[in-house]
């Protein structure tokens, strides 16, 4: 054009971060797939300028909306596409209890926040609490991180300073290859500097002991902490506690009311934990969670083979019929 704006084709006609939907539902219903349920607060609304750029996902928490995501541990791209145009509001990549490498979070992490087109956001839940992890996290664009096995006041204080930068009284570095100066650093809206736009990520601290669970009231009150998660399996075993059963033991409920109550008490944070199964779930929202990660894609491969296997079986031992 004339005036030097770019021409808008078809294609980008839109509205601004909620791109059409692009599963077909003839081919969909061959296998039963579903159209997504809409999310309970459209996580495109904190998108950020670019895909590349991290979502506005401290003041998404801030709000009291559920939300919904899912677990990736198997660092495959293709896996990473389908679980970002899936429908969740985010998605957990677990780099604590897999072999994902440095440069495959990264690759994983921008497979999402492309292919997902601002309509799910990134939390990775980082190894340690070191700051190099959080740093590579942050700086491949992931909106959150998680810090596992949180029990003190200076940790969660140590965690907050390494992912915020000195405007927040953080001492992340700025990292010039991630966002090299004037070319995707920027904000259109008002040129806000990236370390106000990088300033975004949530910091979760996971709590999943007795003495992280003890300490929660503190934790949950430091400057910068944006919520917390309950680790409950961990905090079981540190309880001496087995896997599994009714899991209604008073010292296990004590531990988990500590949690949600230091959240509640302290800007009324929001809770991340695992959910699998409505039951579950139900009980779980009901008890004061609000982010529940519902399954992940290993989990979900090993039960859905044999559960496949399984129900061929059946019918293939019904309706077989051996020659005499």
């Amino acid at each position: 054009m004339s005036n030097g704006t770019p021409a808008q084709d078809a294609s980008t006609q839109y509205s601004f971060g909620n791109p059409p939907p692009l599963g077909n539902p003839v081919t969909g219903a061959m296998i039963g797939t579903d159209p997504a349920a809409p999310q309970f607060e459209p996580i495109r609304k904190y998108r950020g300028d670019s895909l590349l750029q991290t979502f506005r996902m401290r003041d998404r928490l801030r709000n009291k909306a559920p939300m919904i995501g899912y677990g990736l541990g198997l660092a495959n791209p293709e896996i990473a596409r389908m679980i970002a145009s899936a429908g969740f509001d985010f998605i957990f990549i677990d780099w604590e209890h897999t072999a994902i490498g440095i440069k495959e979070v990264t690759e994983l992490i921008r497979w999402i926040n492309l292919t997902g087109e601002g309509t799910t956001a990134v939390v990775v839940r980082v190894p340690t609490h070191e700051h190099n992890w959080i740093a590579w996290a942050l700086d491949a664009g992931a909106s959150g991180i998680i810090l596992p096995h949180t029990e003190t006041v200076e940790q969660a204080k140590a965690a907050v300073a390494a992912a915020r930068f000195y405007t927040q009284g953080g001492h992340r570095s700025y990292p010039p290859f991630a966002m090299p100066l004037g070319i995707n650093d920027g904000d259109h809206k008002d040129n806000a500097l990236p370390w106000d736009i990088y300033n975004r990520s949530a910091v979760i601290l996971q709590l999943e002991s007795k003495k992280g669970a003890d300490n929660a009231d503190a934790i949950a009150a430091v400057e910068g902490v944006d919520g917390l998660m309950c680790g409950h399996m961990d905090l079981r075993f540190d309880l001496g506690l087995g896997y599994g059963g009714a899991m209604d033991e008073p010292e296990y409920l004590e531990g988990v009311g500590k949690i949600l109550s230091a959240a509640k008490k302290h800007g009324d944070k929001p809770v991340l934990t695992f959910a699998q199964g409505p039951a579950a779930q139900e009980k779980l929202i009901q008890a004061g969670f609000r982010m529940l990660m519902v399954g992940s894609d290993g989990m979900d491969l090993a039960a859905g083979m044999r559960k496949q296997l399984n129900g061929a079986h059946e019918v293939v031992k019904n309706a077989w019929k051996p020659n005499p």
